[in-house]
C-alpha cells in the first residue's frame, strides 16, 4: 500500500517528501527519525520504485529542545524567563466566558542586604527557594516567571473577580514568607506584590519590544 509520501511524489506535487516523526517504545526512550522519500522514474516519468531514507535525529532534536528550554527559562530557578513568559502571553490575553486574567508583580524583599551580608550564594539560595514555593502553589493554568534579578511575575488564569485575584495574591505572599536555611543561619524571605488586571497585559507584552 503506497504511503502518503509515495502518493505525493507519484502525483508530481513533490520530488522529495521529507518529514520527522517520533517512534515510541515501551522498553526505551522515544526516538526521532527523519524520513525522506524519493522516486526512480522510467523514461515516461512514471515512478518505478521509491527510495526511503531514514536517519536517526534524536540527538539533534534533544539538542534543539535543550537550546529552546535554555532560551526561555531562567538558569538559576528553572522558571520561565522574561522571553519565555512573553511568548506565552499572546494566547492568554482574551477574556473568555466571564473569566479573566491578572498579573502579579512580585519583588523579593531585602535581596541586596542579604547578598551584601552573606554573599551572592545566599541570595541564590533565597531566590531558588522562593521560586519553588511560588511554583508549588500555582493553580492549574497559572504561570510564573523570573522577570528580573529579584522580580517574579505570576499570570493568574480563570479569575472571576478582582477579589478572587487579591485572595490568590495574598496566598502567594503567605507561601513565600518564612525563613530559608543557609550555612547555619536562617535567611528572611518575603515578597511585595502588585496586581494588574487583564487589560494591562498589553502593556506587559509591549515590554518585549
Amino acid at each position: 500500500v503506497p504511503s502518503c509520501a509515495e502518493r505525493l511524489i507519484e502525483s508530481g506535487e513533490s520530488r522529495i517528501a521529507q518529514h520527522e516523526h517520533q517512534l515510541v517504545r515501551v522498553d526505551a526512550p522515544p526516538t526521532w527519525i527523519e524520513h525522506s522519500v524519493s522516486a526512480i522514474r522510467d523514461d515516461d516519468g512514471t515512478p518505478m520504485l521509491f527510495l526511503h531514507h531514514v536517519v536517526d535525529v534524536t540527538q539533534r532534536r534533544l539538542h534543539e529542545d535543550d537550546l529552546d528550554f535554555r532560551a526561555q527559562h531562567d538558569r538559576l530557578t528553572g522558571l520561565l524567563n522574561r522571553d519565555g513568559l512573553l511568548t506565552r502571553l499572546s494566547d492568554r490575553m482574551p477574556v473568555h466566558g466571564g473569566t479573566t486574567l491578572a498579573v502579579l508583580y512580585c519583588d523579593l524583599d531585602n535581596l541586596k542586604p542579604i547578598n551584601d551580608e552573606h554573599g551572592h550564594a545566599a541570595g541564590d539560595v533565597l531566590l531558588r527557594e522562593v521560586a519553588r514555593r511560588i511554583e508549588s502553589s500555582l493553580r492549574r493554568g497559572d504561570m510564573v516567571a523570573r522577570f528580573g534579578g529579584d522580580e517574579f511575575v505570576v499570570v493568574l488564569d480563570r479569575l472571576t473577580s478582582e477579589e478572587d485575584a487579591l485572595a490568590v495574591a495574598d496566598k502567594f505572599c503567605r507561601v513565600a514568607q518564612g525563613p530559608v536555611p543557609f550555612d547555619g543561619t536562617d535567611l528572611p524571605a518575603s515578597v511585595s506584590m502588585g496586581l494588574a488586571i487583564a487589560v494591562f497585559l498589553i502593556a506587559l507584552a509591549a515590554m518585549a519590544s
